[in-house]
């Protein structure tokens, strides 16, 4: 008995977009053409007597029977489209394997979002983004002020609220606008690799980096704001934004 091949029906995939130039000539060959139509003839006041067609002014023809050559010249102007277009086949390239997993590790892409509450808890997910992002995400820029890299070894605890690097002292008031903050900012950023993003979460992230980047040792007050913001963008409640895909 013959094996028969099994179907697996794929979940929906990536499409990106590509392009190239390409430039097209044409070539255009106008073949001018002259199609006489049916001659009219009529007679010009009354038959002449007594006299010849050179008196009356006409010169006479040298052709025997006799005939009469005119040119006549007439500009033509040809007005005509040219549509440009190309057919396009795509033609499946080399493959790339890539390290297997005992378990779901794929990041899902969807133009939705979730909580930080979602990133701690699927820590699988969680670090396939960080790594499709070269292994860690910046919260703030570079090590200034109180910049944070987030990578797979502790993007769990920033999205607890237990960041390693709060502001100093320890006993400091703003300690857990920080850490709540940090949380915020992580999964924002993590939402945006997942391919949900809007204007208000790019200015908000934005924002909130250079809040990190340009806060002193012991912190300082706003922190509070850039959380509230990221966290309704994380939650799908921002306006102009995607929805939640925990809905």
């Amino acid at each position: 008995m013959t094996k028969e091949n099994i179907v697996v029906q794929q979940e929906q995939g990536c499409t990106n977009a590509v392009s190239q130039q390409v430039c097209v000539e044409a070539v255009v060959t106008i073949t001018p053409s002259v199609t006489p139509g049916t001659p009219m003839v009529s007679c010009v006041g009354l038959p002449a007597v007594g006299t010849t067609c050179a008196e009356l002014g006409f010169t006479p023809s040298t052709t025997v029977p006799g005939s009469c050559t005119t040119s006549f010249a007439q500009v033509l102007c040809v007005t005509m489209p040219l549509t440009f277009n190309a057919d396009v086949v795509a033609t499946p390239g080399a493959v790339g394997c890539g390290p297997a997993f005992n378990q779901p590790n794929c990041p899902i892409s969807t133009a939705c979002t979730f909580s930080k509450g979602y990133f701690a808890n699927n820590e699988a997910v969680t670090n396939a983004l960080i790594a499709s992002n070269g292994g860690s995400i910046v919260l703030g820029q570079g090590t200034s002020g109180l910049s944070l890299t987030a990578t797979s070894a502790n993007a769990k605890n920033i999205l607890l609220g237990n960041a390693p690097i709060p502001p100093t002292p320890p006993d400091s008031p703003l300690r857990g606008q920080y850490q709540a903050l940090y949380a915020q900012l992580l999964a924002a950023r993590l939402n945006q690799l997942n391919g949900a993003d809007c204007t208000f979460a790019q200015n908000t992230i934005s924002g909130a980096n250079n809040f990190l980047a340009t806060s002193p040792a012991g912190g300082k007050t706003g922190a509070p704001a850039f959380t509230s913001a990221l966290d309704g963008f994380n939650l799908g409640d921002a306006a102009g934004c995607p929805g939640s895909c925990e809905e």
